[in-house]
């Protein structure tokens, strides 16, 4: 049995090319919808920013209202303390310092958000730092007047007993010896002389 034989013929395979606009297969519809989403998603970003800015500026008005009733009450306080004279505004000293820090406190874990209490920091501390350091320096000169008193005090019990044995040399010696020592000692330098 013989096998025929046929030898291959090469011929080229005719290419159609059709020229169908892009619109016929929702092309525009589809540019329509990308160019919507990018509009939308870049209004989502502004609304979002703009939400963001707003609670900002409601947690910078709640730092300021606890900040002023935080005031209000710490301005009591400072103005009781400084009542105080001599030696029971220097005793007074460490209790007004907590009754400080405890009503910032308050203040602080009253409000509501992270932001709002950074804020509220920002305006209190400089407050807090000024009454504290106002107190102090009040303690302080209540303290040197008390001392300068005190010793003003033993210098009249010395005057009226040179007064009262003014026969007695070593009444007189002793007396003399002692108001010195307090002017010198104690005085003086409670008064900054």
């Amino acid at each position: 049995t013989a096998v025929p034989s046929v030898e291959a013929t090469f011929s080229e395979i005719p290419q159609f090319r059709l020229s169908v606009p892009e619109e016929a297969f929702g092309g525009g519809s589809a540019r329509a919808l990308g160019h919507l989403a990018q509009v939308v998603g870049t209004s989502a970003d502004q609304l979002f920013q703009r939400a963001v800015a707003l609670q900002e500026v409601q947690n910078e008005a709640d730092a300021r209202e606890a900040d002023s009733a935080r005031m209000e009450e710490t301005a009591q306080l400072h103005t009781d303390f400084n009542s105080l004279q001599g030696r029971a505004a220097t005793e007074a000293l460490p209790t007004y310092l907590e009754g400080l820090k405890a009503v910032r406190a308050k203040y602080r874990d009253g409000l509501g958000s992270d932001s709002a209490k950074r804020s509220y920091d920002r305006f209190s501390h400089g407050d807090i730092g000024r009454l504290t350091f106002s107190a102090a320096t009040h303690a302080a000169g209540q303290l040197r007047s008390h001392v300068a008193g005190s010793s003003e005090a033993r210098i009249e019990l010395k005057k009226n007993e040179i007064f009262n044995n003014p026969d007695d040399p070593s009444v007189l010696y002793t007396g003399l010896q002692t108001i010195e020592g307090e002017i010198r000692g104690t005085i003086a330098p409670a008064k900054g002389l």
